[in-house]
């Protein structure tokens, strides 16, 4: 059975990429902030809002057990797909700092409001953390920005590359 919402998600994955490249120039920059977009609002958002209805109304059944593995696999392909346009087409490193921390962001709050909603979340350990994981950021975001940026483009890939190799593997 065809159900014809789906028609729209390719449609809105293709008036994504037309905005992001009709009559403008192809740049890296652009090509994965489009990447990341068409991950973002059409494969986790749009698909499973269409999926859930589709779930619903043909099918009398719950998509909501089908959400976390579309999700997980758009989150662990978007980090590969920066990591390869990283090392491969000469992405600036700050670029790539940008636009992990655009893709980072979000995520991470989606993640703290689920623990927090299942009450995962232990306040007297992130009373202790916080502080010293802000510190470490600010002190790593002076030494990037204190360093040339041709010393730090292959390591971050790398980096990248490393854990996202290391949280496919691992065992629970």
């Amino acid at each position: 059975v065809y159900f014809l919402p789906y028609m729209f998600v390719e449609v809105a994955g293709s008036v994504l990429f037309a905005l992001f490249f009709y009559r403008a120039k192809v740049t890296v920059t652009r090509v994965i902030l489009a990447r990341f977009s068409m991950d973002l609002f059409v494969n986790i958002i749009l698909n499973s809002l269409v999926s859930m209805w589709y779930y619903a109304v043909i099918m009398g059944k719950s998509y909501a057990f089908m959400i976390l593995p579309a999700v997980i696999k758009n989150l662990c392909l978007f980090p590969i797909e920066s990591f390869i346009l990283t090392l491969f087409l000469g992405v600036e490193q700050s670029t790539a700092q940008g636009i992990n921390l655009l893709y980072f962001l979000p995520t991470a709050g989606a993640g703290l409001l689920f623990h927090r909603k299942s009450g995962l979340l232990d306040r007297q350990v992130l009373r202790q953390a916080v502080p010293w994981g802000v510190l470490a950021a600010a002190a790593g975001a002076w030494a990037a920005t204190a360093m040339d940026t041709a010393l730090l483009r292959k390591p971050f890939g790398v980096y990248l590359l490393v854990m996202g190799v290391m949280t496919l593997l691992k065992k629970e």
